[in-house]
């Protein structure tokens, strides 16, 4: 039977008049990024989809907070050697 790793992510928009509608990465996994407001943004969710994509990992799930402009995705890939990757 296949087995699953799943990742979730959350990640908040924010930007200015310059660069509007950027997309930081918050959390991971429940953990929140250390520095995360210093971090590169993402231009886009896509963006950001497309460089899980890269490393092995497909989109589930995703869903848009109300609190405050963001949106938080589950990812899965193939589990493999018993080790589950924390990235």
């Amino acid at each position: 039977m296949r087995r699953w790793e799943y990742q979730s992510t959350l990640l908040v928009m924010g930007g200015n008049s310059v660069s509007p509608g950027r997309w930081w990465l918050r959390q991971m996994n429940e953990q929140e990024i250390p520095h995360w407001k210093k971090a590169e943004p993402f231009p886009s969710l896509a963006t950001y989809c497309n460089y899980m994509d890269e490393q092995g990992w497909e989109l589930i799930s995703i869903s848009y907070t109300h609190s405050y402009p963001g949106a938080s995705l589950l990812f899965k890939r193939p589990y493999t050697d018993g080790k589950i990757s924390k990235t």
